[in-house]
């Protein structure tokens, strides 16, 4: 009895301590560009690290939400670019932990905004972003840009070609836009005009 008492602790001590081993990825970028594809992205800006716990697929930011109000993405780490090999570069240690709903498989995205820094709660209006993510392993990775297995080290990187790697340089740069929010004012212009519409109908019938 008291060997299998000693043999279920020790069973349930190694499942514990696999269940809590964690993940570290050695995240490194160079060189990302602002909107122009020419100036590096200033020293501190937001980077980052997406994943999509569910279907594999990222909705883009939304003014009020850096995950675009998805309940499947999930940011794993944010930090400001440290300029570790150069301007528009950083390299930063992510650790994390797998559970029920990040999983080895799960896809990783890249995403870096050259007007926010890691103080700023949300994107806001027409704010500048950019993203990266492939299947390919490259660029001295170790791993592709999904979660890999649980309690591993690797190294996972975006270079561009003013980088030293392998990315054209229009990969690193920010390209996209946050949807604009009609101000109020607007708001109540479209809608009186609605109105005006809708009498103009009803005086011709």
């Amino acid at each position: 009895m008291k060997l299998k008492s000693v043999l279920a602790i020790a069973t349930l001590l190694i499942t514990s301590l696999a269940a809590s081993a964690s993940v570290t990825i050695n995240l490194g970028g160079a060189e990302l560009f602002q909107s122009d594809g020419t100036t590096p992205i200033p020293t501190g800006s937001l980077i980052q690290l997406v994943v999509s716990t569910a279907d594999n697929t990222f909705n883009l930011p939304s003014p009020t939400s850096f995950t675009g109000g998805s309940a499947d993405d999930q940011i794993l780490a944010s930090f400001g670019t440290n300029d570790s090999s150069g301007p528009g570069s950083f390299l930063q240690p992510v650790v994390f932990t797998l559970n029920s709903a990040i999983t080895t498989g799960d896809e990783l995205l890249l995403r870096w905004w050259p007007t926010l820094t890691t103080s700023s709660s949300s994107p806001g209006n027409s704010t500048p972003f950019g993203q990266f993510r492939t299947d390919n392993v490259e660029n001295f990775s170790t791993i592709n840009w999904t979660v890999p297995a649980d309690g591993t080290t690797n190294d996972l990187n975006f270079l561009d070609t003013a980088g030293g790697g392998t990315e054209p340089n229009s990969a690193g740069t920010a390209s996209f836009m946050t949807a604009a929010i009609p101000e109020p004012s607007a708001l109540a212009l479209i809608g009186i005009g609605g109105v005006l519409i809708a009498v103009r109908r009803r005086t011709k019938a």
